[in-house]
């Protein structure tokens, strides 16, 4: 439930904006000419934390685990996971800062100034987005708009730059400082982290190079086919759209009778 906007939107209702001193509106964006907000959204109840607190709290009440034992099991995790946490914070702190400062956009800009031949290097936008980041949501944000607006430059469908940010932001998630250290936080190697990132870049390099050349396979080849499953595409938006919403209702509802069916007690009696 907390990943839905209308339930998003109603616990944000509680949220508190805290302006950053001397930071707020004092950035300017120079793609946009607009002053950059650093607002600190301390989204305490919206925040998917929040419902994983609380899914945590139900299942000690659901498998009968005492408040001691409870409290043991979280500093527990805590403690494995401190090194972690210090990397993400420290690549989070890094991204605000490569964000406000420009850095993350002028390593786009530099790449899209490669014209005809940039959908063979766009999905290594998204790549070096997420490797920043972290999240392949981050990187989308970040770099979404300036995709588009570069394919549409190069006479390209600019839903073709969105794809490519995509693909590119997925294998760049396996060399992300942040998926590394909470990977070997949880797994019992902190301090191979080196390790892990070395075996994972040749992996992640091969299928980026993979994913360039498909980007740039269909920019050429079947750049017509797509040109009129966009025209398609508007009529069949509302069936989508209503089609998402039953598929919605019955995955839950199908979720619900296989708990219950699990949860509650059964009729039979065994001899």
């Amino acid at each position: 439930d907390w990943g839905m906007k209308s339930v998003t939107s109603l616990l944000d209702s509680v949220n508190i904006l805290i302006p950053i001193p001397f930071l707020n509106n004092a950035i300017m964006n120079s793609t946009t000419n607009t002053l950059v907000e650093a607002v600190f959204n301390f989204n305490w109840l919206s925040a998917a934390g929040t419902g994983i607190v609380l899914a945590a709290f139900m299942s000690c009440i659901i498998l009968h685990v005492s408040v001691g034992k409870s409290i043991s099991i979280f500093a527990d995790t805590l403690n494995e996971l401190k090194i972690a946490l210090l990397t993400i914070s420290g690549v989070l702190a890094y991204a605000y800062v490569a964000n406000n400062s420009g850095m993350t956009t002028t390593m786009g800009l530099l790449v899209s100034k490669t014209g005809n031949m940039f959908p063979l290097f766009a999905p290594i936008v998204g790549w070096l987005g997420v490797f920043v980041t972290g999240s392949d949501t981050s990187a989308n944000a970040l770099f979404g708009k300036l995709q588009t607006t570069a394919f549409s430059a190069v006479g390209i469908l600019p839903i073709m730059g969105i794809g490519a940010n995509l693909a590119g932001g997925a294998v760049g998630k396996m060399i992300s400082p942040q998926s590394i250290a909470i990977a070997a936080g949880t797994t019992g190697l902190t301090g191979r982290e080196g390790e892990i990132y070395k075996f994972s870049m040749k992996h992640s390099i091969i299928l980026l190079a993979m994913i360039c050349c498909i980007i740039y396979f269909f920019d050429g080849i079947f750049l017509s086919v797509l040109v009129s499953e966009a025209g398609s595409g508007s009529a069949q938006a509302a069936s989508s759209t209503a089609s998402s919403g039953g598929l919605i209702i019955l995955l839950v509802s199908f979720v619900i009778v296989f708990l219950a069916r699990k949860l509650l007690p059964s009729s039979k009696t065994t001899a």
